[in-house]
C-alpha cells in the first residue's frame, strides 16, 4: 500500500513530490527501512538519505490524592 502511494506521488506529472519521509518507532523501524528499500528498487534514479534520531520522552504523573508525590518517568 505505501509503495504504490509513494510511487504515485513521486511519478505524477502534475506537481510531483520531491521528498518522501518515512518514520518508524519501535518495531516499525525495520518496516520503514524495508519499505524505503522497496521503493528505491522499484523507482530508478531515486536518492536515499537515511537519518536516525533518538528522542527522550518525559512523562509526568500528577497525584490524584493529597500527600502523594509527583512521579516523573524518563525514557
Amino acid at each position: 500500500m505505501y509503495v504504490s502511494r509513494v510511487a504515485t506521488c513521486l511519478l505524477r506529472e502534475e506537481e510531483p513530490f520531491t521528498t518522501v519521509v518515512l518514520k518508524g518507532t519501535g518495531n516499525a523501524i525495520s518496516k520503514a527501512v524495508g519499505t524505503s528499500n522497496i521503493i528505491r528498487n522499484k523507482i530508478k534514479g531515486l536518492h536515499m538519505e537515511t537519518k536516525i534520531y533518538s528522542i527522550d520522552t518525559t512523562d509526568v504523573y500528577l497525584p490524584l490524592e493529597e500527600g502523594l508525590d509527583t512521579v516523573i518517568d524518563k525514557r
